[in-house]
């Protein structure tokens, strides 16, 4: 079950009705006006989450949603997950929303206080999630890459351990580091990059939804030909950790 992860940001002036985040720079999917062109092969809504540092609502909209209600967002995070805290999550993978094929898709927000940075993350996919049980093995993976703040920046990684010869399937993930928002996989041949919400110090706890197997397989790779990683961080983070839970072939 493909899925993928697209972001949205801007440094939105305070108010008190909803106002556009705009979608960023993407390699992979279409963009028109503030949101994305939704894929017809991708054309479920299966999470969604709003950031900002004075969160107050979020709205997931599209010609399709509002033919009933567009997607309202609760919780909202009052800015990133901090030392103890839970990264949460608007997770229905398992029961997605339906949208229209090459419709736009565009996510809103309000905050109280001031003008701040906002960032809205959604993943999109096929079909209901399929869990994936186990035995999961947990590989660690460095990076040094300079983020480039607030755009998708591209990681190469090296692992820890040597991984025995085999295929392997990616069915979670943990990204860290110091200012980063978002993450998501790039696989050698799948068009799908799938991800999530990413945690900026050890001891944040991160989403159950995103580990060990509950989002199905995310993608596949030969123990030598590693994924890449595309990080979309508040800041020009130089260090990067990528923990990736994996069932062995």
């Amino acid at each position: 079950m493909p899925f993928s992860t697209l972001v949205y940001y801007g440094n939105n002036a305070l108010g008190t009705t909803l106002i556009a985040v705009p979608s960023i720079t993407d390699q992979v999917y279409r963009q028109q006006g503030n949101g994305y062109i939704v894929d017809p092969t991708l054309n479920k809504l299966g999470m969604a989450q709003s950031i900002s540092a004075h969160a107050q609502r979020a709205q997931v909209d599209s010609p399709t949603l509002r033919q009933v209600l567009n997607k309202e967002l609760r919780p909202v995070m009052k800015g990133p997950a901090t030392g103890g805290q839970t990264v949460k999550l608007n997770w229905f993978m398992d029961n997605p929303m339906q949208l229209g094929p090459n419709e736009e898709l565009d996510f809103y927000e309000y905050h109280a206080t001031a003008t701040e940075h906002c960032f809205g993350i959604i993943n999109l996919q096929d079909n209901p999630i399929q869990p994936t049980k186990g035995p999961f093995f947990t590989e660690f993976f460095t990076g040094t890459t300079t983020l480039v703040a607030d755009a998708w920046t591209t990681v190469p990684l090296t692992a820890d351990q040597q991984l025995p010869p085999g295929t392997y399937d990616v069915v979670g993930a943990r990204f860290e580091s110091a200012g980063a928002i978002a993450f998501r996989l790039i696989f050698p041949g799948q068009v799908a990059r799938p991800g999530g919400l990413a945690c900026q110090v050890p001891d944040v706890v991160d989403p159950h939804q995103q580990r060990y197997g509950e989002s199905g397989v995310w993608g596949s790779f030969v123990f030598n030909l590693f994924p890449y990683v595309e990080v979309l961080s508040d800041s020009a983070d130089t260090s990067q950790n990528l923990f990736l839970d994996l069932i062995k072939h």
